[in-house]
């Protein structure tokens, strides 16, 4: 899964390949995502400095 990473504040938007990596470089706590997204199933996650959206990743197959 990916997750589609946008501040708020700053505008700027970030794709990064896990809950850990997204928490690495944000600074903010791995707990509550896990929770959120995992047990929850939620997709989404927003407050009123980020927004939070859980994506599959389309790949490429065999032709």
């Amino acid at each position: 899964m990916a997750f589609w990473f946008l501040n708020k504040k700053t505008n700027e938007a970030e794709i990064y390949g896990g809950i850990s990596a997204l928490c690495s470089d944000t600074g903010m706590k791995p707990d509550n995502f896990y929770t959120h997204f995992g047990r929850l199933k939620n997709t989404e996650f927003e407050n009123e400095n980020v927004r939070i959206v859980k994506r599959k990743i389309k790949r490429g197959g065999k032709i």
